[in-house]
């Protein structure tokens, strides 16, 4: 019995999606502007080189487990530079793609309970809270 309940705690589930990708791109978003942990994710590889013409990001995969009342996702992030902003549209030395995990938990805020990225206290040194969102470049197949 208890092999069927973590059988079914650990399936695939796509809870409240609009929830998750607009908290994913929150979180990128913060991550870019004060570096809270995700060193892939940088402000110009978030907003791109040219402020009028940022770049499409794009969320993909997006595949989510159940876990003592968190979601644990991954999912990957693509980048599309807009082409009038002069940025190449081959790689131009950053990744293209990210592929991401990060854990969600439900909090109360603006709007009610909604899922939220999991953030950690500063660390030793201070500064501002970690995100649990981790990208890697992930090469284009």
């Amino acid at each position: 019995m208890l092999t069927i309940l973590l059988a079914l705690a650990a399936q695939s589930i796509e809870p409240d999606a609009d929830e998750i990708y607009a908290d994913i791109f929150h979180d990128l978003f913060l991550n870019a502007m004060i570096g809270n942990g995700n060193r892939e994710a940088t402000l110009t590889w978030v907003s791109g080189h040219d402020q009028g013409h940022p770049p499409e990001l794009r969320i993909r995969d997006l595949r989510c487990y159940a876990l003592a009342g968190r979601r644990n996702c991954r999912f990957d992030v693509t980048r599309t530079p807009d082409p009038q902003s002069g940025e190449p549209a081959g790689d131009a030395g950053e990744a293209r793609r990210l592929r991401c995990r990060a854990a969600f938990v439900q909090r109360d805020g603006p709007g009610g309970r909604r899922w939220r990225v999991v953030h950690f206290p500063p660390g030793p040194g201070g500064g501002h809270s970690r995100t649990s969102m981790d990208c890697r470049v992930r090469r284009a197949r």
